[in-house]
């Protein structure tokens, strides 16, 4: 019996895709966290659906939150709650009759959450495997996070956690594993894209994201899409920000929409150009419209790379990361962007991937856009 966990609906889209391309005939259960605002309308629909052996809302936000922010004391209380994994499973799992227990665990990365599942169903089978599946690029830094964590680091982590998930961990699913230097850790395997020209997949997945013609029509006619990133810096946000007046001085607003972060207010770029807030994630609006010609701008988003990798499809891409400087942020350096340069050399025409390093050089290709 299989186990997927999903926190997001682009987590969703590939835990879908991944089982109707190869796990058709499998027992499978799903469970959908409360990690995004859409998470439990598309939990009723699957379940309405009724295309899981069991399908199971959990709620993960409140039991995270208790853990308080203080690093600390925020990684004594998870070792805790590993070591008494039932009875966090279980608040996690309140509304359960009972706990169901696997032979293979699908999650997105080896979070937190998944040690209190893996430590909890191993003790009642041994033998249960982890599988990784696509979630954009964290799961294609994954391997050289692990790679080169540091000694101590490493002695931490055994020390707090064991290695027990480790152990389980027996490979990842990708749409690109060309992309990864795995250099032997575990099996990786490919996912084929999604096929856009399947009628019948792109209306299965319409139905369950609740996919209105209504969202595309702020994209009609428009050449940029920015996509919203809150970083949680003051410096970084305001800088990000006055490179996008650049962008909109630069060009004329009404070709512009900013496509908001679901954590941004509605109100941040109130009157700078046309905002796009609506509930559904972008892969489901690039499943419905043709972006072949408009360029996708951000500092340094996955929906800017997601079109390559999930669709094979390649739209203008411009990345901003060399003019706002985020490895201020402690999970970000420079080996993060290896996936960019990874996604812009796959392309048959990289000459619609641009990286500016300077103002002027942004400015000029904004002007050969045009």
């Amino acid at each position: 019996m299989i186990l997927f966990i999903c926190n997001t609906p682009f987590q969703v889209m590939n835990a879908l895709n991944i089982i109707n391309d190869r796990l058709q005939d499998e027992k499978i259960d799903m469970y959908i966290t409360d990690g995004a605002s859409q998470n439990y309308d598309i939990y009723g629909k699957l379940k309405e659906l009724n295309i899981f052996h069991k399908i199971y809302f959990i709620k993960f936000k409140e039991l995270q939150a208790s853990l308080g922010t203080n690093k600390l004391f925020n990684y004594v209380r998870r070792t805790i709650s590993v070591f008494q994994n039932e009875k966090y499973y279980k608040k996690m799992c309140d509304d359960f009759n009972v706990i169901s227990i696997y032979d293979k665990i699908y999650a997105e990365l080896p979070d937190y959450k998944l040690q209190i599942i893996y430590t909890y169903q191993s003790r009642y089978n041994p033998n249960v495997e982890v599988l990784l599946y696509e979630d954009g690029v964290a799961s294609y830094s994954f391997i050289d996070a692990v790679r080169n964590r540091s000694f101590l680091k490493q002695k931490l982590h055994k020390l707090f956690f064991g290695d027990k998930l480790d152990t389980g961990l027996k490979g990842m699913l990708l749409y690109k594993p060309e992309f990864i230097n795995n250099i032997g850790l575990f099996p990786i395997e490919k996912i084929h894209a999604i096929d856009k020209s399947n009628t019948r997949l792109k209306n299965f997945y319409n139905s369950i994201f609740q996919f209105k013609d209504d969202y595309l029509l702020p994209f009609h006619q428009k050449k940029y899409i920015y996509f919203d990133q809150p970083f949680g810096n003051k410096e970084i946000d305001l800088e990000s920000e006055g490179i996008l007046e650049i962008i909109l001085s630069h060009n004329e607003r009404d070709n512009t929409i900013i496509k908001l972060h679901p954590r941004t207010s509605e109100h941040r770029y109130d009157n700078q150009c046309t905002i796009s807030n609506d509930p559904i994630s972008f892969e489901i609006i690039e499943l419905n419209a043709d972006i072949d010609n408009m360029a996708l701008i951000s500092v340094f988003s996955t929906a800017c790379l997601n079109p390559k990798i999930i669709f094979d499809e390649e739209p203008y891409v411009i990345l901003l990361f060399k003019l706002v400087d985020i490895t201020r942020l402690s999970h970000v350096n420079e080996q993060t962007f290896d996936i960019v340069y990874r996604v812009r050399d796959s392309y048959k025409n990289p000459n619609k991937f641009f990286i500016p390093e300077t103002i002027q050089e942004l400015k000029q290709i904004l002007t050969s856009l045009k």
